[in-house]
This record gives C-alpha cells, sequence and structure tokens, in this order.
C-alpha cells in the first residue's frame, strides 16, 4: 500500500471522527437546553403565586396612597377678600376726597379695621416724606 493510501484513510477516519463528535455535541446541547426549559417552566410555577401575591400588596399600597392623598381642591386657599392693589388705591383716593373710613369699607366690602389700618399706615408714610 501506498502512503497515500494511509494518508486518505487517516484523513477519512478524522472526518469521522469529527463528525461523530459533532452529532454527540449536539445531543447534549439539546437535551441541556430541554432540561433548562424545563427548569424554568418549573421555576415560574413555583413563583407565579408569589408573583400573584407580591402584585396584589402592590394594589392595596397603591389604592391607600390614592386614598390618604388630599384631593387638588382641598389644597387650594379660597382667594381672601382682602386689599389688593386696585382696592387700596381706591380706599386712599376715597380717604383724600373726604370720605370716612366706615363708607370706604362698605363701598369696597372690606373690613373697617383693614381700612383704618391702610390710612393709619398711609399717613406715617406722607408724614416721614
Amino acid at each position: 500500500m501506498n502512503s497515500l493510501t494511509f494518508t486518505l484513510a487517516g484523513l477519512s477516519l478524522l472526518t469521522l471522527l469529527a463528525l461523530v463528535l459533532s452529532a454527540t455535541a449536539l445531543c447534549l446541547v439539546r437535551s441541556v437546553a430541554r432540561a433548562a426549559h424545563q427548569g424554568r417552566q418549573t421555576g415560574d410555577k413555583e413563583l407565579a403565586p408569589a408573583v400573584q401575591a407580591l402584585r396584589s400588596d402592590l394594589d392595596s399600597l397603591a389604592s391607600q396612597i390614592r386614598d390618604a392623598q388630599p384631593s387638588p381642591a382641598l389644597l387650594v386657599a379660597p382667594p381672601r377678600n382682602g386689599l389688593n392693589l386696585a382696592k387700596r388705591s381706591q380706599a386712599l383716593r376715597l380717604n383724600r376726597r373726604g370720605t370716612s373710613p366706615a363708607q370706604i369699607a362698605a363701598t369696597l366690602e372690606l373690613p373697617l379695621q383693614e381700612v383704618e389700618l391702610l390710612l393709619k399706615v398711609d399717613r406715617i408714610v406722607i408724614s416721614n416724606l
């Protein structure tokens, strides 16, 4: 026999061995993948009740938070009928015309004490000029 025949026989044997090893590796990978898939499904089944319990706890906490928060309407204070800039200037204008503090308070729908305080502050400011 010739050396070429031995070389070809050796290469054929190596190719056959590589094919057998590849087929074996493929079978092992498939079995490992199947086992992992089954393990994951089993784990999902075991964790499903715990996940459901956590979801229900989370929903109850969310409803408690919604119930505990005051409504936005309660947070906003109603506007006061106080002395804004327009009413202040009107009150001073009426005072300069000689209108009494009681009439100014009635006209502008303000408390008499606020009008009197405004007039006192105006007198102090004018006297310091």
